[in-house]
């Protein structure tokens, strides 16, 4: 998809500990010594004995360089906590939801030099590489994994109303107020719901931001003092409320169960009780756990609001510390590569991917040709992955065509830098409320949620 990049600015930056803060019985003299977080803690012996191995395979392959393990997950807590007493390791992974809090630190290592040394950044997806820079231009993380919200369209059910064009291929959706009225249609057409909408659990206010966005709303901002502030009470955001609100008490087209959580949405569409949803391919719990038809799911571009479209991405991603050493971040790098994050796979690495698809298929879950997401769309990596995968490929491609077309334009956009999932869960009340209550207020329950979502969470932070 075309990407407008807002993200700018966004990414996180790192602070290291010195070598000595982590115990100097752990370095070795002469040696160049690197700390790799969020390594298996002692509550997962098989994924430690795993690593382990791991570890002095590679040490073994490069005796120059000393592994310390640092099993802390990096939350926001632990990076404020850890950050401010300059104990974070050399290396380690965090989600997007999390490293807004750690760039503005301002202890971000610059890596573009490494990121093109090793070809990492000709490689990589121009959808990935614009979230891993700075305001600056440079680049500052390196992604482990990503994904990128789609929307999902139940072809049973769309051929069942007749939203088909004259070639029999599904008429999908490519605004929201089209949304509603497809869905509209298929309720009319079927007495089914049109459009499957969780509820609890801090997936409605998770997937909500993608029409929201759409209206033009946003959701959090950090002012010069360093302070988040919630700044979605707007009337942006209130017609986004009147959409979802129009859903169920204009258009009569939403499910009726009120409680709704992700793995009862997906029942709802995999079942063929609900035509259109929100998520995020492949989507292996549809086929999995209630045996869906892989003909059956069409997957389409986030539909547009008045603003545009806007398509939520999450990641995992790698950081660097500021205060590595270049030899240091090269070993980091090489440990990047050795465990298979980077463009250059080994006869062994994908084996092992060719053996993990395999066993995916045996689980019932589809395999597509490329990622969903590919962190690398050229080079090697790109080239060697795709053709590891193309003799477990069990889905007809077309169905994700519309998904993977580079020529819509799609805005794509993280979640809130801090407190991500308790704004999703005060998002979660005010789509009940519209939901349940007729005569409810969308500005009313905007402002009201905004004060919580700041009182409550924002103002709470240290």
């Amino acid at each position: 998809m075309k990407i407008r990049k807002v993200l700018a600015g966004l990414l996180a930056a790192v602070m290291v500990v010195p070598m000595a803060a982590c115990g100097p019985a752990k370095e070795e003299a002469g040696k160049v010594n690197i700390t790799i977080g969020n390594w298996p803690a002692d509550t997962d012996p098989s994924g430690q004995e795993r690593m382990a191995k791991l570890k002095d395979e590679f040490m073994a392959q490069n005796p120059d360089i000393n592994i310390i393990t640092d099993t802390t997950y990096y939350d926001t807590k632990n990076l404020n906590l850890k950050g401010s007493a300059k104990q974070l390791a050399t290396l380690y992974a965090c989600p997007v939801t999390e490293v807004s809090t750690a760039y503005n630190a301002g202890y971000a290592k610059p890596i573009t030099k490494y990121m093109d040394k090793y070809g990492f950044t000709e490689a990589m997806n121009p959808e990935v590489l614009s979230v891993i820079k700075g305001g600056d231009g440079e680049i500052y993380a390196i992604p482990l994994s990503a994904y990128k919200q789609g929307f999902y369209i139940n072809k049973k059910i769309f051929k069942e109303a007749g939203l088909v064009n004259e070639d029999g291929s599904i008429k999908y959706p490519k605004t929201w107020e089209e949304v509603a009225e497809y869905a509209k249609t298929v309720t009319e057409k079927t007495g089914k719901a049109g459009f499957a909408f969780p509820t609890i659990n801090n997936v409605g206010g998770w997937l909500l931001l993608n029409i929201a966005r759409g209206y033009g709303a946003d959701f959090v901002k950090q002012n010069n003092d360093g302070k988040y502030e919630a700044i979605f009470n707007t009337p942006e955001f209130v017609e986004a409320l009147k959409y979802v609100q129009d859903l169920k008490w204009k258009y009569d087209t939403l499910h009726s169960d009120t409680n709704m959580d992700q793995l009862g949405m997906y029942k709802y569409f995999a079942t063929d009780q609900a035509a259109m949803m929100i998520a995020t391919p492949p989507c292996n719990w549809l086929y999995s756990d209630y045996s869906m038809d892989f003909d059956n799911a069409y997957v389409v571009p986030m539909p547009a609001g008045p603003k545009g479209a806007y398509a939520q991405i999450g990641a995992d991603i790698n950081m660097i510390s500021s205060e590595a050493t270049d030899e240091q971040v090269e070993a980091c790098f090489k440990w990047l590569m050795f465990m298979g994050n980077s463009p250059q796979l080994s006869d062994e690495q994908v084996e092992k991917i060719k053996s993990e698809y395999e066993q995916s298929v045996q689980k019932g879950n589809p395999i597509l040709d490329r990622d969903e997401f590919p962190i690398f769309s050229k080079g090697d990596a790109f080239e060697i992955r795709k053709a590891a995968r193309a003799d477990y490929v069990n889905v007809d491609m077309s169905n994700y065509e519309k998904y993977f077309d580079t020529g819509v334009d799609v805005t794509i956009f993280p979640e809130p830098p801090v407190c991500a999932q308790q704004m999703y869960a005060v998002l979660d009340g005010v789509i009940q409320e519209l939901i349940t209550n007729k005569d409810a207020d969308p500005a009313a329950l905007a402002a009201t949620a905004c004060e919580d979502f700041q009182v409550n969470h924002l103002d709470k932070l240290d």
